[in-house]
């Protein structure tokens, strides 16, 4: 008997007639997804738990309001910000900080760009740049970082890979930068993995960076 595949759906939170909406529905094909729509204000009437991606519309979204829909959230939702202004500056740096967001999308992205960035985050990987994720990084204190990473009772090799990892190093560019095998790459991500309790790449990305995100500042 054939299963049928299952068909993602995308939850894009913006304001009725939107851009935001009008090019989403263009990349409906592209995306093999189902596309649905919500107010900013909807957040108690959704349910955002049976979509795959949450996408808010950086235009139509202030930071209370994407703080109230983090509630709704299951863990298997993966969270995306649309037309972010491209600059270093501005409230992105916060956003990342303070939720689980995966995906960056900036407003002079192409379409082909949103389509492999939200097929990106489909398949359970994050969409934000290396740069941007090192100045995250870089934002937290040193000393605090490494403390609630030898909480989570990491090796010091460990908390090496898991920085690197953080900042969105592939396992290559991982086992290139420690001067170690991807044999070797891949054992420390199966102990980080089994040490924090998670069983893939994705939740550990989500379960470290909200542990670090949560230091004093």
């Amino acid at each position: 008997m054939s299963q049928k595949s299952h068909l993602h759906a995308l939850l894009l939170v913006t304001h009725s007639g939107s851009p935001a909406a009008g090019i989403l529905q263009t990349l409906h094909k592209d995306i093999a997804c189902k596309l649905l729509i919500a107010s900013p204000h909807d957040h108690r009437s959704v349910q955002p738990i049976l979509a795959d991606i949450l996408l808010f519309d950086n235009d139509a979204m202030t930071l209370e309001t994407m703080q109230q829909w983090q509630p709704m959230v299951s863990e298997i939702t993966r969270q995306a910000i649309l037309n972010v202004v491209n600059s270093p500056s501005g409230l992105i740096g916060d956003y990342l900080l303070d939720m689980p967001i995966e995906g960056i999308f900036y407003r002079n992205d192409s379409k082909d760009i949103l389509c492999q960035g939200i097929n990106t985050l489909l398949a359970g990987n994050m969409w934000i740049s290396r740069e941007l994720s090192a100045r995250l990084l870089s934002r937290m204190d040193p000393q605090q970082k490494r403390h609630e990473l030898r909480d989570c009772d990491l090796s010091r090799r460990e908390q090496e890979v898991a920085e690197l990892m953080i900042m969105g190093a592939s396992n290559r560019e991982i086992s290139e930068r420690l001067f170690v095998s991807l044999h070797t790459v891949k054992s420390h991500l199966h102990n980080i993995f089994r040490k924090i309790n998670v069983g893939n790449r994705r939740q550990a990305l989500n379960h470290l960076r909200n542990s670090i995100s949560r230091l004093p500042r």
